[in-house]
């Protein structure tokens, strides 16, 4: 037996090897989490950005992380490190396996990425933002109150996929001033016709023709 001090909490303990740092679990759990705070902070592991350090449990530490598609979420250094050996770093979000409500905007998210970086434009907004916002439009288009169209899942022939992609009714990101990027307040769910109206013929004309059109309704001058 010898009486050693503590590491963590400066008190005198019986230690029974001579090896022994800490008086316990608790000290010993407390100052692993502490000596690796720094030790990830600011370090990435393929799509997840290690912001801050979270917690300890059990002798491991947690990080709080981000993805690269803006998700936040909590993971073990035992995870970090050892999912960069089997390439799957990534948030629930971002994993082509998984299979969640977020799945059938995956599509419209990931163009929405390319678009911004092809134009040069801010990218901020997150899936979860986007389907909460989807959730707020109540699945219809901002613009006509068209019913959205959404892929329910990647499977299926490729013409299927192919013939999907091209439905009027399928579900686009628009930005509303085509001036700023994808962020916050200046995005919105429309049908992808009205999308492929506005990006070519522009908001003006685009509005204009929507108003000649009621008014044509209006006299009832056409069939419909």
């Amino acid at each position: 037996m010898i009486e050693k001090v503590c590491e963590e909490c400066a008190n005198t303990f019986i230690a029974k090897k001579t090896k022994a740092r800490f008086c316990g679990r608790a000290c010993k759990y407390r100052h692993l989490g502490r000596s690796k705070t720094t030790e990830l902070a600011g370090q990435r592991f393929e799509k997840l950005l290690v912001i801050s350090f979270a917690y300890s449990k059990d002798a491991r530490s947690y990080w709080n992380c981000r993805c690269d598609c803006g998700e936040e979420l909590i993971v073990s250094n035992k995870s970090l490190k050892g999912g960069k050996k089997r390439g799957r770093i990534q948030c629930d979000l971002c994993s082509p396996t998984k299979i969640n409500k977020h799945s059938p905007i995956k599509m419209q998210y990931n163009r929405s990425i390319k678009s911004a970086m092809k134009r040069g434009r801010e990218h901020s907004v997150s899936l979860q933002y986007l389907w909460e916002l989807l959730e707020a439009q109540d699945f219809k288009s901002a613009l006509s109150n068209s019913k959205l169209l959404l892929r329910k899942s990647s499977s299926g022939s490729n013409g299927a996929t192919k013939a999907l992609s091209r439905n009027p009714y399928l579900a686009s990101i628009d930005r509303i001033d085509s001036s700023k990027g994808y962020i916050k307040g200046n995005v919105r769910w429309v049908t992808l016709q009205e999308q492929n109206a506005l990006s070519n013929y522009g908001t003006e004309l685009f509005d204009e023709m929507c108003r000649l059109r009621v008014d044509i309704l209006d006299k009832g001058k056409v069939h419909v």
